[in-house]
C-alpha cells in the first residue's frame, strides 16, 4: 500500500489541467482516482444537497485535488455518456491594451511591489478557486467556486480549511442549484502539526533561487517554458505565504522568462486592478494577473483551441485568486 508521502508526491506530479472531454484516464490515473475516492469515503461524485464532507486527516495536495474531483469530475467517472454536456464557464475578463514589453513591465511591477511591501511577513493564505465541471445530465446549471484558508500558526502548526462559495451563472449572478453545495459549507479541514509538510515546495526566502525552487516543486525540466513556471507559481502561492519583498523578487524572476506576452490592464474576478501576462501552452494559455502593490493576484487557464465541444473557445478552464 502506498504511504502518505509517496501518494502526496504522486498527486502533485499528476495535477493535470482538466483533460479533453471524452479522453480516457490512464491506468495509473484510474488507480489514483479510485484510491482518493475510497480513502475519503466518497462513493460517487453526485451528492445530496447539504451533506458534509470534512477530511480531518489528509494531505493538502490530496484534499484540494479531491475537492476538484468531486465538483469537477471528468467524463470517465460518470456511468452515463456525456457527449452533449456543456459546461458553465466564467465570462472572459475585459482587457484594456497596454503598451510595453513583458520584461520591462514586470521589472517595473517588481519595483512597485517592493516599494509598497508590508514590513511584517505574511502568515496566512486565502484564495478562491474554481475548476471546470461537467454535468452527467446535460448542460451544467452553475459553476461553484471554493475558498481555501491556510493559517500558519505561531506554534508551528498549519490549519487548512476549504468552504464552498455561492453557485454562480456564467455572468456571475447567484444561482439556486439543487446539486451545488450550500454557500459557506465546510468541505474539508485539517491541522498539520509542527514539522509536517503542507505541500511540496520549499519555503521561499529573500535569497531564494526562484527558478530552482519552482522547478523542483513542480517537477519541471531544466528547460521548462514560461507556461510551466506560471503553473508552478500558482501552486507555490497556494502553499506558502509570501512577504511583499518575496513577491517582488518572484515578479523579478518572471521578467527573465521568454515567450511572455502582455495581455493588458484588467480587473480580476475579485474586483482588483492588475496587469495580465500570458504564456502560451498549446491549445491553452496561462495568465498571471499582477498588482503594482500586492504582486501576483490571480492565475487563469484559458482554452483557445478548436477540438473541444463542451466549452466555447476561448473559455476559462480554471482560476485561482489570492487575497
Amino acid at each position: 500500500m502506498i504511504d502518505d508521502d509517496a501518494l502526496d508526491g504522486r498527486l502533485f506530479r499528476a495535477r493535470p489541467d482538466t483533460p479533453l472531454r471524452g479522453a480516457p484516464l490512464t491506468g495509473e490515473q484510474e488507480e489514483l482516482l479510485a484510491s482518493i475516492m475510497a480513502s475519503a469515503g466518497v462513493a460517487r461524485p453526485r451528492r445530496a444537497r447539504g451533506s458534509k464532507t470534512v477530511l480531518e486527516r489528509w494531505s493538502l495536495a490530496a484534499a484540494l485535488l479531491l475537492v476538484l474531483v468531486v465538483v469537477s469530475a471528468t467524463v470517465s467517472v460518470w456511468p452515463v455518456q456525456t457527449s452533449h454536456a456543456v459546461a458553465v464557464t466564467p465570462r472572459a475578463l475585459q482587457i484594456q491594451p497596454l503598451q510595453g514589453n513583458a520584461e520591462n513591465l514586470l521589472l517595473e511591477l517588481s519595483e512597485s511591489v517592493a516599494a509598497a511591501a508590508e514590513p511584517r511577513p505574511a502568515t496566512t493564505i486565502r484564495f478562491e478557486f474554481w475548476g471546470l465541471a461537467l454535468s452527467p445530465q446535460g448542460s451544467s446549471v452553475s459553476m461553484q467556486p471554493h475558498e481555501t484558508l491556510l493559517d500558519y500558526r505561531s506554534d508551528g502548526s498549519t490549519a487548512v480549511e476549504t468552504r464552498a462559495l455561492q453557485a454562480l451563472a456564467a455572468d456571475g449572478s447567484p444561482v439556486d442549484d439543487p446539486d451545488a453545495r450550500d454557500a459557506g459549507e465546510l468541505v474539508l479541514w485539517h491541522l498539520y502539526k509542527k514539522g509536517e509538510a503542507v505541500g511540496v515546495f520549499s519555503k521561499p526566502s529573500l535569497d531564494t533561487e526562484w527558478g530552482s525552487l519552482l522547478r523542483e516543486g513542480e517537477r519541471l525540466p531544466a528547460d521548462a517554458d514560461a507556461a510551466g513556471y506560471f503553473r508552478a507559481v500558482a501552486n507555490l502561492l497556494s502553499e506558502h505565504p509570501l512577504s511583499g519583498s518575496e513577491q517582488s523578487e518572484l515578479v523579478r524572476f518572471l521578467a527573465t522568462l521568454p515567450d511572455i506576452h502582455v495581455e493588458g490592464e484588467l480587473i480580476d474576478r475579485l474586483g482588483r486592478p492588475g496587469v495580465g501576462f500570458v504564456a502560451p501552452d498549446g491549445d491553452y494559455r496561462r495568465m498571471l494577473i499582477i498588482s503594482p502593490e500586492l504582486g501576483v493576484l490571480a492565475y487563469e487557464l484559458v482554452y483557445t483551441g478548436s477540438s473541444r465541444t463542451d466549452v466555447p473557445s476561448p473559455a476559462v478552464i480554471d482560476y485561482k485568486a489570492w487575497y
